[in-house]
């Protein structure tokens, strides 16, 4: 018989979910191999140890002569997340960076000119952003027009109304009013997201960081799979799944001093370099210099 989880408030509604009951991963050993997985990818991270020795999410790479922290930063960052889907992260943000550098394209990152400039922005997507596609620059003006008559065309000033404090964030961008106004960017997964880069890239203090689920993608839901913490195979990223591996990793961080969002650069980037290349049911090329080798599921 399976165990019933009593380690974590699965009853709250984070970032759009319910923490339901997992119907087939938490026995308690379950529970203590993803502890014991959470504490070496940390530290292993933290230290920028074997694989994760020079590595870093693409969302790093800071455009010139642009301070971290900064309004420049911040409004990069969050217009880049926003379109942060279905994309390869790795193009979106060095294309992003080559944008913002270049003297003819860096007043899209201007939220007043975008706003009054809606043709020029697609004329400029449609010859310089060729990753983007329409929807994204639909994204990209709604957000920036929100941000230019509402905040000043500051994205600070959304965090100063709601005190720095990461969950009252999310909450005003999922809200009724907001929800149209930042179309994706109040979506549950690239709202945590958001709110990651903010803290780790951007260096904001934020509040509440611990009560913020880990945001899914296919390689945080990749790695969780592979590591054998849910049964099964991963197959595809939907709603379900979704539900289960922010409900795995909220129920294992409860039990240790290290939050949910800690994770999620050392999960993606452990699957962007070595779930992702492996394939089925065999060894990834990385195997050797894997820190959690001896969880994986194919490892025999």
């Amino acid at each position: 018989m399976k165990a019933r989880s009593s380690f974590s408030r699965l009853g709250d509604k984070t970032n759009g979910y319910w923490h339901q009951n997992l119907d087939d991963c938490l026995f308690y050993g379950e529970i203590m191999k993803g502890v014991k997985i959470a504490k070496i990818l940390f530290e292993e991270y933290k230290n920028r140890k074997g694989i994760f020795k020079n590595l870093l999410p693409p969302e790093y790479s800071l455009p010139k002569n642009v301070k971290i922290g900064s309004k420049e930063h911040l409004l990069f960052i969050t217009l880049h997340v926003a379109i942060d889907y279905r994309k390869d992260a790795e193009k979106l943000w060095k294309s992003a960076k080559d944008l913002f550098e270049n003297q003819n394209t860096r007043w899209i990152y201007n939220p007043e000119k975008v706003n009054s400039n809606y043709n020029k922005l697609i004329d400029c997507f449609e010859a310089n952003f060729k990753i983007a596609n329409f929807v994204d620059i639909a994204i990209w003006y709604r957000i920036c027009r929100t941000i230019a008559e509402e905040f000043e065309s500051d994205p600070t000033n959304i965090l100063k109304i709601n005190n720095y404090d990461a969950i009252k964030i999310i909450q005003f961008l999922q809200n009724r009013k907001n929800k149209k106004k930042f179309p994706f960017l109040s979506g549950p997964k690239i709202s945590s997201l958001w709110i990651r880069m903010l803290n780790e890239v951007a260096k904001i203090k934020m509040k509440n960081l611990k009560e913020v689920s880990i945001p899914v993608d296919v390689h945080i839901a990749r790695a969780t799979y592979r590591l054998g913490l849910i049964n099964g195979k991963f197959i595809k990223l939907n709603n379900e799944t979704r539900r289960k591996v922010i409900s795995l990793w909220r129920n294992i961080c409860s039990n240790i001093d290290i939050y949910p969002l800690q994770l999620d650069e050392p999960l993606w980037l452990l699957s962007r370099n070595g779930c992702s290349n492996a394939k089925t049911n065999k060894k990834c090329p990385l195997f050797k210099e894997c820190p959690v080798k001896e969880f994986c599921k194919y490892s025999g």
